[in-house]
Formats: structure tokens, sequence, C-alpha cells
């Protein structure tokens, strides 16, 4: 890559100070490894994948239409306080810019990686409640729904369960909104090193099929902890195997995202 010029480390001192500003204008999301270790990986993920960084020789001029959306949706954000709305103005910015500096090739996929840019801010889990409470309300449903095929009694009352008279509650801990941010930064970014993610159209459907898999992995959680909650007694389900829980959802994750992007083996002549 070529070196920076001073516009290129301009932008790069704008960009950095927004995203500090994003970052601790709430920092309630710092407090838990797990959410804060995903969010951190995003931007080097991003510039990992999306080298080698071929620069244009002579960089075309920022057009107003890109730069006025980025900082509409910015301040649109801001006065809303919609996280998401301002991730995706960083986005919208991120790509304004590289449209002017970078060579098409890079800037096919440069684009096919914003999503990690949305994703290296903290909005899943500041305003991931709603998300949160449908994980946990469907997992509790799915959950039900199993067992009640095996013949078990089962009654539920939002995300309470009752099996067997085992009271179990599927709590925020259980909702996987961790897991979710995770599986979301892995799984595209395994996607596009494998070349199964290429444009920023592609994106859009493997994003989508991150979090079904990270909702289904997520009911494999709850699952199993009924199952060990009916057989070994409830004590041992909270015990050191309930904090395990979250473990085994990422691997669980990780194996199907491999297998789902696994690199398309080219047909032998």
């Amino acid at each position: 890559m070529k070196l920076l010029s001073t516009r290129d480390r301009g932008f790069l001192l704008v960009f950095a100070l927004l995203s500090a500003f994003l970052w601790l204008r709430d920092r309630s999301w710092v407090g838990s490894s797990s959410d804060t270790l995903p969010i951190l990986a995003g931007f080097p993920l991003f510039v990992y994948l999306g080298g080698p960084w071929h620069l244009r020789k002579d960089p075309l001029t920022l057009t107003p239409a890109g730069v006025g959306g980025a900082v509409v949706l910015f301040m649109v954000g801001l006065s809303l306080e919609a996280n998401l709305l301002l991730a995706l103005s960083m986005a919208f910015l991120t790509d304004s810019y590289l449209r002017t500096r970078l060579e098409p090739q890079t800037l096919t996929r440069a684009r096919a990686l914003l999503p990690l840019i949305v994703l290296a801010y903290p909005w899943l889990v500041l305003d991931g409640q709603p998300l949160t409470w449908w994980f946990r309300l469907t997992g509790a449903g799915a959950t039900a729904h199993f067992f009640s095929l095996l013949g078990l009694s089962v009654a539920q009352e939002g995300v309470h369960l009752t099996i067997q008279g085992l009271q179990v509650s599927v709590d925020p801990a259980c909702s996987g909104l961790n897991v979710l941010q995770a599986a979301l930064l892995a799984g595209l970014a395994v996607a596009v090193r494998n070349e199964r993610v290429k444009r920023l159209q592609d994106a859009l459907p493997a994003l989508l099929t991150l979090v079904a898999l990270a909702w289904l992995a997520n009911v494999a959680r709850i699952l199993m902890l009924c199952v060990i909650a009916l057989t070994f007694g409830a004590d041992v389900a909270r015990g050191p195997v309930h904090a395990s829980g979250g473990l085994l959802v990422l691997v669980l994750m990780f194996v199907l995202t491999l297998k789902l992007f696994a690199r398309r083996r080219e047909p032998r002549a």
C-alpha cells in the first residue's frame, strides 16, 4: 500500500475522534469482555481482510451527497439516541471516502466488509433489549415445543417454563446477545475469507443467516441445560455447566459457520 497522504491522515483523525466519541458516550458496554472484545475486533478485521489496499494515483473528490448522508444519519442518531444509526453513519462515511481513494477491485472487497464497521460499535449491546427479549421468548417457545413433542408435561408463560414440575426461566444471560455480536463478526470474516461474500450485496443474506444460526445455537444451549436439570437436578444445571453454556454456543456457532461458509471447491477437469 502506498504511503498515506495528508488528506488520508485527516480522514483517519476525524474517523478516530468520532469513533472514540461513540465508544465513550455510554460506557456501560465496557463491563464485560464478552461484549467488549467482539466490538474491538471489528476494525482490525476490516483492515486485515480488506488488504492488500491499492490506492488510486489520482484521488477523486468527495461528493456532497456522500458526506451529507453520513452527517444526516449521525445527527438523527444523536437526536434519537439510536446507536445503530450512529454506527451506520460511520459506515456511510467510510464508504464515501473509500470510493475516492481505492482502486475498483480493492473498493469492491472493502465495501463487502462495511458491515464490520457497523459491528465495531456497541449498538447491539446498548440497544439490543428488544432483540434480547425476542431471542429469550422464541428460545423458550422452541424449548417448550421440543419437550412437548417428547411427551413431557410442559407449561409456558412468557420466558418461564415448567417442564415435568421443573421451573426454568430463560434469563437475559441466556438471550445469546453476546454470542450474536461475536458470531456476526466471525461469521462475516469467514465468509469473506472463503470468498463466499465478495460484494456488499452478498453481506446482508450472510448476516441474516448468521442471526438464524446464533438463534439455533442458543436454543441448543437452553435445551442442553434443561436436559441436564431434568436428569441430574437443577443445582447441577446452575453450576459450572451453566457458565460453560456460552462457550458451547460459541463453539457450535464456529462449527456451523465454517460448514456453511466453507470455500467452494473448484470442479475437477
